[in-house]
């Protein structure tokens, strides 16, 4: 009886799970496009883009708005209890809440005709901060198949949030008004780690998915937008600008963000079967459930079969005990497909916070610390994930060193 409600509990966070993470991809695709628009808005001369703005904003209030409420069915229902996902909500949530100052300031740029790298910064931490509950929630997982979706969602979300902010700091290069060099350095890093996330994602993915898309992004698809990135890393590196093209730049690289969000159907659809699956499975354990409190107890029947039955005396019995060593084969191949997607969801969250320790403690920008951090990786022949784990140890070792001599 205890087995069958620890099963009910874990269905019940799968089912809170997947309508979680389904929702904050929403909500990240929303907020990406809302921070590419209020570069546009600071760093062009065109008004129309205003209008775009706002809408879009409209949009970005409603995803959070509904954002919001799923967390906050499942906070009162109890069914995820895991103290670092709440955190990480907490703190997703609470970043939220300066959306207003920001894009206050990006109209107090525009009034001023100024411009400033800080609200896009500002979009892309609170962006980081809604993937590290996705990241969070992946190991939260006690099914196999769904690790691995909200792992392919995860790498798909990182390579659309790396080509969502090389949209965005792209139209300040073509702008002009940034330094070149460590601009042109941003923007190659970005590049680099829209790629590696990439090839996460493709060995993650179905294999229909990854033969429709692939090609696109390995074949080099959309020339133009080929064509404007190598422009637009010779204007950096030459100090020099092109405001009429941001407009075609951010168009264009809008185009292979939308190819990428195409993908996020499939990675929904398939956790949306599996949600529609696992409260079919719910339903029948609470039936089951319900049938075994209404048995009377004490009743042994008169035939017992032995321990191991006679396939001639007890047919129907043998027949089940294999059918239970097949179960016993397949959950065990099952949980060494869970422990792989958990490892994999651990390094993710390795690097997530060896990226936090640099950024903090080095003043880096995220896009820096994950160029060191790729940088070590290959220079000690490691990688990532051993690299951060390195990286941590160090980082949290000379903090708590650093607390004690003050």
């Amino acid at each position: 009886m205890a087995a069958k409600q620890q099963d009910l509990a874990a269905l019940r966070q799968l089912h809170a799970l997947i309508e979680l993470v389904t929702q904050i991809g929403d909500a990240v695709h929303h907020l990406q496009r809302e921070r590419g628009l209020s570069n546009l808005v600071m760093y062009t001369p065109q008004t129309s883009f205003q209008i775009q703005l706002n809408d879009q904003a409209k949009l970005v209030d409603q995803a959070l708005e509904n954002t919001a409420r799923v967390i906050q069915t499942i906070m009162s229902s109890g069914y995820i209890s895991a103290a670092r996902l709440q955190t990480s909500i907490a703190l997703a949530l609470q970043s939220s809440f300066d959306l207003a100052e920001i894009r206050k300031s990006v109209q107090r740029y525009q009034f001023r005709q100024e411009v400033s790298q800080t609200p896009c910064e500002h979009y892309s931490v609170l962006i980081r901060l809604w993937l590290d509950v996705v990241i969070e929630a992946a190991g939260l997982s006690v099914s196999a198949q769904v690790s691995r979706s909200v792992l392919s969602l995860i790498y798909l979300l990182q390579a659309k949030e790396y080509a969502g902010q090389e949209r965005a700091w792209g139209v300040i290069a073509f702008s002009g008004k940034a330094a070149g060099g460590e601009l042109a350095e941003r923007l190659q890093v970005l590049g680099q780690s829209q790629h590696d996330a990439l090839q996460a994602l493709w060995p993650a993915i179905d294999a229909e998915s990854c033969l429709q898309y692939r090609p696109y992004f390995e074949q080099d698809n959309g020339q133009q937008y080929a064509e404007l990135k190598q422009l637009m890393l010779g204007l950096c590196l030459h100090s020099q600008a092109s405001p009429t093209l941001a407009e075609l730049w951010y168009q264009s690289a809008s185009q292979r963000i939308d190819v990428l969000h195409s993908m996020l159907e499939p990675v929904k659809a398939n956790l949306e079967q599996q949600l529609t699956n696992s409260k079919q499975t719910y339903d029948k354990e609470q039936r089951v459930l319900q049938h075994h409190r209404s048995e009377p107890a004490g009743i042994v029947a008169d035939d017992v079969p032995p321990l191991i039955p006679s396939a001639s005396k007890y047919p129907e019995q043998a027949s089940l005990l294999h059918l239970l060593r097949e179960q016993s084969h397949y959950i065990s191949s099952i949980e060494a497909e869970l422990c792989n997607a958990r490892i994999a969801v651990q390094e993710l969250k390795i690097i997530q916070r060896a990226k936090l320790l640099l950024i903090d403690q080095h003043q880096l920008t995220e896009q820096q610390a994950h160029h060191q951090l790729q940088k070590l990786a290959m220079d000690m022949q490691e990688t990532l994930a051993e690299v951060a784990e390195q990286v941590v140890e160090k980082l949290a070792c000379h903090k708590k060193k650093s607390a004690k001599s003050t």
